[in-house]
């Protein structure tokens, strides 16, 4: 199984690096689901939460495995001019995502938690349960 070639045989830049992108892009996405599936197992504990890890991580590389045998061979880095400009508009829009992100967690280490969407004290504190009738 394998991704079809387009009618003409080659593709645009802007079509290589759209492809490109996703591809990448995919694999970063499967990063982050690994991460938080794992940690949200790990956070049951004992031996349930152990073998929650294992299952997510099992599934984990399997959905990986097969995102490298369906996408091999596409993804490639495009080379001609047009294509340049394009990687330089893609590095240039994930250098100010990086600085964008770096800011954000300087603004929260720096005290300024509502600044980085970090609000302290919005979410109201559970009361504590009553486990039997309290007289009135």
């Amino acid at each position: 199984m394998s991704i079809p070639p387009p009618e003409g045989g080659a593709l645009s830049p802007a079509a290589a690096w759209s492809q490109r992108v996703r591809k990448v892009g995919g694999y970063i996405q499967l990063a982050f689901a690994a991460f938080w599936l794992i940690r949200g197992a790990l956070t049951v504990g004992g031996a349930t939460g152990t073998a929650l890890a294992v299952a997510a991580l099992v599934l984990v590389l399997a959905v990986l495995a097969y995102a490298i045998r369906f996408t091999a061979g596409t993804g490639r880095r495009p080379t001609s001019p047009q294509a340049k400009a394009i990687d330089r508009s893609v590095t240039a829009a994930t250098v100010i995502e990086l600085a964008a992100g770096a800011l954000l967690l300087g603004t929260a280490a720096a005290g300024f938690r509502d600044l980085a969407g970090l609000r302290p004290g919005r979410s109201p504190k559970p009361k504590p349960a009553r486990l039997s009738p309290q007289p009135s």
